[in-house]
């Protein structure tokens, strides 16, 4: 008998290893064996096509003949293959695969139905012909269709010359028997190298595995029986049942667009979810998917398809989870997008399944606003899954399963499922991670875990379900089972008592760059979502007033398909910047059509509403009588002054005509100007200068800048239109230089003193002493930083570059007086950055305007720098406030924590704002979202310049608008919130006849305090005779506001974010009449949404 040897721990693994591997020892390992005979394509046929061509016309195009080695492209580019394939008559009986590697993603047609995907990524090279070959059956037609679209690496983008070459195409024989000893020696050596070194299980694992290989020495079907029974002992030893609960479900991360375009997303869609059929018919698992934008696209462009898709969803299979329409971006899109993203995506699995989701998926999105909890309750999700937090580059985020609680109270049911990724590969050590990372053990027990690979990875594996079923309960591991998002829910739901909470904001800290890179488009987004809300504004207001339905008809229809062209390019990466440029090549088209649509929808909606006045006129005037009457003074200050008597309110003139309340007439008598209306949206009257045509009266009401530009000051009513009329400023915008050379801009609001560099060096309130500058130091300060990422470019700024600011003062054309007043006073300056780049600015102060605003010009032609303005105000606070969706957030101005300090840079929305008590400075702004406030220091990021994935982000020309507003009091009371819609949202001067309305105009709804916001009017989505009126409490307290409308409105009720009327009606009380009333009461942050029958 033979001395058993000493076996050396690391020699055995080693063995182990090599085995298993495919590199090494060719003719032994396993991975050898598992296709023990093989024969090449001897006939591949090859035609080019465009993306448009689908499988009916693949068919007939006219292909040639190509060979292996041979290449394809260019980027982007669709190919065909046509394959007529021969089994050779010995291998009846067995399994064939086809092995394909083209070095990019195809889709494999059979019989006209795309049956799986092939990706070069994870290595998912085959197809199974047949599970068993028929001697009567060898003969095989297969197509093949590729996508070049070049596999990413290390997040840059795929270079231009790029392409796909075949390097395999065979048939092979698959020997499933070595196959599940395969799957069993990988279970066995995952468990020998990664559980504990000391531990039993680990040391019998390295023995069993070692006795597995032995006994596959003799490579027959009678070794693999030996040494699969050998293996079973051990993969039948069971864990305890206090063991953590692992719920597996199956999942395919599916970017709608990243480092490829749009056009390619629906192709790997269908290779996923194609792929992952096959495997669900052999293994019972479920998998789950979000994004019915997706499905949409699927239907369209493969319907027979589709069919298959709908019959796993219908049986359970498939899983619709997430709600919204896409993953969006949870940082920069504003409350109503945010909200229509879970109506239409809810909207579409309803009418398509009959289902809803009742949780929402974020898994790689770059942080999630505070509004997202109460957003989420009002379109009746109560659970919420990410994972992203655990990418945080300074802190561990404490939580696994918790509350999350938002805004205004509003709390849902939060799991990170643990670990640092959502497209786990089913490992020992990936199980391990899970039970060793979880933070809930001494209040929960179960934890969400999900496998499949992402993107060209195409979903599950068989490889995965085998490994599931070898450790569905295996000792020395957490118990894991093929599950349900739902049993998982299920079981957490039981008890939820021990839970903790956590409250705000769930801050991501890495990927700040986000918020600046890719400036055009956050600038065009932001457009977007002020034109979106004017077309839903208008089209709505002309369907209410509409006598009979052929009058004016709504356009639904394009006017959701223009909603899902903003909500697409709101994807997670698509919004925060970090895409291949040939994904900017569609937005930019995308938002070409959504101006082009939206602006043509408003101009036929306001045309016919003007059209409509004359008719109602009359009826009109008598209402507002009854209307001003009804609305209720608020003791509201606007910029700082006096308390308005009716915020928001026209009062009915001694004449009969519609006049503004005397504290409304901040200027003096008014001059006519032709057949020009004025237009606004938002539930505020403005006084606003705006340019007007060059047919306007000349006088102290004009002014003619030197392009021969008009402008003047106007009103507006809100929520309304009116005749464009002159106002005379008696109060005008001066620009004065003095003695010092600094020169000097005044209103009867505000003034500052800018220097040469176009710097602020003092900011006051008109008639106060008191600077809001901290004193010696510079507002307008430009500021260049260094930006060199360590990892991923477009993504990340760091913050070890804040230790590289360098202030720029370079002076190209000193700052100089433009315009002197009395509408506007104009201060142009030009400084260079750089050796390429360089900044125009006009700082402007308009009459009554209770800030200046710097018209900004920059040409841009940097690399890995990041330009900012800041403020360095004299407040003294602890925290600085930010506006978010639906309200606003205070984050701290200092790092006295690691969790503080990890904030250096934050999103965002119109405005940011610090304040000590009595006064305070806001920084408003058009297009931008990144700033940070450090001390009394208020920055606002303007532009970055990384290069990856986009060799040329942001190099070109930009142009955008900040504003900096001192105010005494508080920012609610001073109108900051106000002001930043304003910017936002200029005047209208539309070329429509506007003679058939009252003297000074129509207002359409009316509220009676400014605490609350009039966001949206909409049409319903159900019923076209009903409108959507959607509002919040926008100060962060509790208030009773009343909203008076002279549209026919016969009643109110409240209803969820999906449209649905709530069978409770409390906080509101419609009282019918000419005009309508509806007296609401609201909490801090409250989203508030009605639907009004009409």
């Amino acid at each position: 008998m033979d001395l058993i040897p000493f076996k050396h721990r690391d020699t055995q693994l080693a063995r182990i290893r090599k085995f298993l591997c495919h590199d090494l020892f060719d003719g032994i390992c396993l991975t050898s064996r598992v296709y023990p005979q093989k024969e090449a394509l001897c006939c591949i046929a090859h035609a080019q096509a465009d993306d448009t061509v689908m499988y009916a016309q693949a068919v007939n195009l006219p292909y040639d003949e190509v060979k292996v080695g041979q290449a394809f492209g260019p980027l982007w580019s669709k190919h065909w293959f046509r394959l007529q394939i021969k089994i050779q008559e010995s291998w009846s009986g067995q399994e064939v695969r086809l092995v394909w590697n083209s070095g990019s993603e195809c889709q494999i047609w059979v019989d006209g139905k795309p049956v799986q995907g092939l990706s070069c990524m994870k290595n998912r090279y085959y197809y199974t012909i047949t599970s068993c070959a028929d001697s009567e059956a060898l003969d095989h037609l297969i197509y093949i269709e590729m996508s070049v679209n070049g596999i990413y690496n290390d997040f840059n983008e795929a270079p231009p010359d790029f392409q796909a070459t075949l390097t395999t195409a065979e048939i092979r024989v698959f020997d499933r028997n070595v196959f599940n000893v395969m799957m069993d020696l990988q279970v066995l050596y995952e468990m020998a190298k990664d559980l504990p070194r000391d531990s039993c299980m680990s040391e019998y694992a390295l023995q069993v595995a070692n006795d597995v290989i032995n006994a596959c020495v003799l490579g027959t079907k009678e070794a693999y029986k030996i040494a699969r029974s050998r293996a079973r002992h051990a993969l039948g030893m069971t864990s305890g049942k206090g063991s953590h609960q692992i719920h597996a479900v199956g999942y395919v991360n599916v970017d709608t667009a990243w480092l490829w375009p749009y056009r390619k997303t629906p192709m790997k869609s269908v290779s996923s979810w194609s792929t992952a059929f096959n495997v669900m018919e052999k293994y019972p698992f479920k998998m789950a998917f979000t994004q019915p934008q997706q499905l949409q696209w699927v239907s369209e462009k493969y319907p027979d398809f589709y069919i298959r898709v709908k019959h796993f969803i219908n049986t359970g299979q498939l899983i619709p989870v997430g709600a919204t329409w896409i993953e969006m971006d949870a940082n920069m899109p504003n409350g109503e997008c945010l909200l229509r993203q879970f109506l239409y995506g809810q909207k579409f699995l309803e009418n398509e399944f009959g289902t809803r989701c009742t949780d929402l998926w974020l898994l790689d999105s770059f942080g999630y606003s505070a509004q997202l909890p109460q957003i989420m309750k009002h379109c009746d999700v109560t659970r919420f899954v990410t994972i992203k937090l655990s990418w945080n580059s300074v802190n561990k985020f404490p939580h696994n399963t918790f509350w999350w609680e938002g805004l205004g109270g509003h709390r849902v049911l939060t799991h990170f499922p643990p670990g640092t990724n959502y497209h786990k590969e089913v490992t020992v050590d990936e199980l391990l991670e899970v039970e060793r990372e979880f933070s809930e053990s001494r209040r929960s027990n179960s934890s969400l875990f999900l496998f499949g690979h992402g993107n060209a990875g195409i979903g599950p594996s068989e490889e995965m379900l085998e490994k599931l079923q070898r450790m569905k309960s295996l000792n020395g591991l957490p118990r894991i089972q093929l599950s349900t998002p739902e049993t998982f829910y299920e079981s957490v739901e039981r008890d939820t008592t021990r839970l903790c909470t956590w409250v705000g904001e769930l801050y991501l800290e890495r990927h700040q760059g986000t918020y600046t890179s890719q400036a055009q488009v956050k600038k065009r987004n932001r457009r977007a979502e002020f034109l979106l809300r004017e077309m839903d504004f208008w089209t709505s207001i002309a369907t209410a007033t509409s006598t009979n339905q052929g009058d004016y008809r709504h356009p639904s229809n394009e006017i959701r398909r223009i909603w899902k062209l903003l909500m697409l390019n709101q994807f997670h990466d698509v919004l925060p910047g970090t895409c291949h440029p040939e994904v900017y090549k569609d937005f930019h088209a995308h938002h070409d059509e959504i101006e082009r649509v939206a602006g043509s929808l408003c101009q036929i909606a306001l045309t016919y509403i003007l059209k409509c006045c004359h008719s109602v006129r009359q009826k009109v005037l008598h209402d507002n009588s009854e209307l001003n009457s009804s609305v209720q003074s608020a003791d509201v200050h606007i910029n700082g002054d006096a308390p308005l008597g009716v915020t928001n309110g026209l009062l009915k003139g001694d004449n009969g005509s519609l006049e503004l309340s005397e504290t409304e007439k901040t200027t003096g008598t008014t001059t006519d100007c032709g057949e020009i209306t004025v237009v606004n949206s938002l539930s505020w009257p403005r006084t606003q200068v705006v340019r007007v045509p060059a047919e306007c009266s000349w006088g102290n009401s004009l002014q003619t800048d030197h392009h021969g530009n008009n402008f003047a000051l106007v009103q507006a009513p809100s929520c309304g239109l009116c005749s464009l009329q002159l106002c005379e400023v008696t109060r005008p915008a001066t620009a004065t230089v003095g003695k010092d050379g600094l020169i000097r801009l005044s209103n009867r609001l505000v003034s500052a003193t800018v220097d040469t560099y176009g710097r602020l060096v003092g900011l006051r309130k008109t008639g106060s002493a008191k600077n809001f500058l901290n004193s010696g130091l510079h507002g307008n300060q430009l500021v260049m930083y260094d930006d060199f990422p360590l990892y991923r470019d477009a993504w990340d700024s760091l913050d070890f570059n804040l230790q590289t600011r360098r202030i720029v003062i370079d002076v190209v054309k000193p700052a100089t007086v433009v315009e002197n007043g009395p509408v506007r006073a104009v201060v142009k300056v030009c400084v260079r950055v750089s050796e390429s780049s360089h900044v125009t600015q006009s700082i402007i102060l308009d009459a009554e305007c209770p800030y200046i605003k710097f018209n900004t010009q920059v040409s841009w032609h940097e690399s890995h720098k990041f330009l900012k303005v800041e403020f360095p105000t004299s407040m003294t606070s602890s925290q600085a406030t930010y506006e978010i969706q639906f309200g606003h957030l205070q984050r701290p101005t200092h790092y006295n924590t690691s969790w503080d300090s990890a904030k250096y840079e934050v999103c965002g929305h119109k405005w940011a704002d610090i304040s000590e008590h009595g006064r305070g400075v806001a920084l408003l702004n058009d297009s931008k979202y990144g700033y940070s406030c450090v001390g009394g220091t208020l920055r606002l990021s303007l532009l970055r310049s990384p290069t990856a994935p986009d060799t040329s982000c942001d190099i070109g020309d930009h142009e955008f608008t900040y504003a900096v507003m001192p105010y005494t009091g508080t920012f609610q009371a001073a109108g900051v919130i106000q002001e930043a819609y304003n910017l936002n949202s200029p005047l209208n001067l539309r070329p429509s006849p506007a003679f058939n309305l009252p003297t000074h105009g129509v207002s359409f709804f009316r509220l009676d305090t400014n605490q609350v916001v009039l966001e949206t009017v909409k049409v319903s989505e159900e019923d076209p005779r009903s409108l959507i009126l959607r509002l919040y409490e926008s100060f962060g307290g509790s208030v009773a506001a009343t909203l008076s409308t002279l549209l026919p409105v016969l009643s109110v009720s409240r209803c969820n974010g999906l449209e649905e009327i709530l069978d409770d009606d409390e906080d509101v009380d419609f009282i019918p009449g000419h005009p309508a009333t509806i007296r609401m009461s609201l909490g801090p942050f409250q989203i508030l949404s009605l639907i009004a029958r009409f």
